[in-house]
């Protein structure tokens, strides 16, 4: 068994996780040096878009982060259900529970404090269905004439210009952060429309030429919301799912990518990422996904799934067979493992997500009682990826982690 000090960073074993923050300076000996970590982002997201967690819950939350040594929580904060925080610009969405601006604000003043950053996102195109409420003019229509009520009319330049002010709206919530999600998850990626909804090819071909498909019109329109947010300062990322599969449009280089799955049809893999020059943070949907009401798509993570499996911070979601359009052939099929550590530069972290697809399937103590151990073993194969402990070793680090 690790003792308490082992588990607090002081002693040498491997299961160690020396503290980040406040508690390092009161714990960790100046003489121990500095902590080496695989890799430089470690996360976790929570999903207050469709689940309201309380201030208090998500402050306990990162303080049990902090302990384990994780440096961000990336708050997803709109979805179908809710843009959980108050808007100024648009009060005509605001609906539902939602946080104040001055609660935001002591949570990142509290995070901050532990050196735990604030990642916001605010999921578009696609997941705006909050939003699309209050604008149904902006629903994304088909070729028949019929709107996808939880989608953005990209095709729409007024579209456009409100996703444009809502960035420009809730930048100024999250004055402290650095990075910002800007989503891009399923929406073409989910299901094929191409044919439902070729009307976003008409526009790609009005903007891009003959050659260009509804992809490079997804694509252009992330370049353009990215530049936005980097005009408030944010280095931006988003979804894997939807990105490099324009034949015209390319991704800006400069956007880091969420790698969450390859299991949806017409993705590409992570080595593909990589070559055209962008950052990674993997988000493994196969280990790292605790999804509320859905395990029997994604089975809860827990300490034994993430030590048995072997997942390290370089092992992405595998590529597995699927259908048309875009099925893998079989020989493809299979791992996506980056070597390291040391890991390549451009593999920027790793973040374990809880999704809420079903809010009601648990309160926020059993989410976190359920979490805290996986969390945990995230976060020491995120300090030494070929950590080799027991499912009792990652049981005494949560634990001291959660200690007052």
């Amino acid at each position: 068994m690790i003792s308490r000090r082992q588990a607090l960073g002081l002693g040498l074993g491997a299961a160690a996780v020396p503290l980040l923050g406040r508690a390092a300076a009161a714990v960790v000996p100046a003489a121990s040096g500095p902590v080496e970590w695989s890799v430089a982002r470690r996360g976790v997201l929570v999903d207050v878009g469709r689940k309201y967690f309380t201030i208090e819950w998500l402050q306990r939350l990162v303080r049990y982060g902090a302990e384990l040594g994780l440096n961000e929580l990336h708050l997803h904060f709109s979805e179908n259900e809710c843009v959980r925080i108050a808007s100024e610009r648009h009060p005509e969405i605001n609906d539902g529970r939602q946080y104040s601006r001055a609660e935001i604000a002591g949570l990142i003043g509290f995070a901050a404090d532990l050196g735990v950053a604030i990642v916001p996102e605010f999921d578009m195109p696609g997941h705006m269905g909050a939003v699309l409420r209050a604008h149904p003019e902006f629903q994304l229509p088909n070729r028949f004439g019929s709107t996808l009520p939880t989608a953005l009319d990209i095709t729409a330049e007024g579209a456009l210009q409100l996703a444009e002010n809502l960035l420009d709206d809730y930048a100024e919530v999250f004055p402290e952060s650095t990075h910002w999600n800007l989503g891009f998850d399923e929406f073409l990626g989910a299901v094929s429309i191409e044919g439902l909804y070729s009307n976003l090819d008409d526009r790609a071909r009005q903007l891009y030429g003959p050659a260009a498909t509804q992809h490079d019109l997804s694509t252009g329109v992330a370049n353009r919301l990215a530049h936005r947010l980097q005009t408030h300062g944010y280095i931006v990322s988003v979804w894997n799912d939807g990105m490099l599969r324009g034949p015209v449009v390319q991704l800006s280089p400069d956007i880091v990518v969420h790698y969450w799955t390859h299991s949806l049809p017409g993705q590409v893999p992570v080595r593909q990422f990589l070559d055209a020059g962008h950052a990674l943070v993997n988000f493994n949907d196969r280990q790292l996904y605790y999804v509320l009401g859905n395990s029997l798509v994604y089975p809860h993570p827990t300490a034994a799934s993430i030590l048995d499996s072997g997942w390290a911070p370089g092992h992405f979601s595998p590529m597995l067979p699927v259908s048309a359009p875009g099925p893998i052939p079989l020989e493809l099929a299979g791992p996506q493992n980056l070597d390291g550590p040391p890991y390549p530069d451009r593999l920027a972290g790793a973040v374990f997500s809880i999704w809420c697809d079903t809010p009601s399937a648990q309160t926020e103590d059993e989410v976190f009682r359920d979490i805290a151990e996986p969390l945990a073993a995230f976060a020491l194969r995120c300090r030494d990826p070929r950590f080799s402990g027991t499912t009792a070793d990652v049981a005494d680090v949560a634990r001291a982690a959660a200690r007052p």
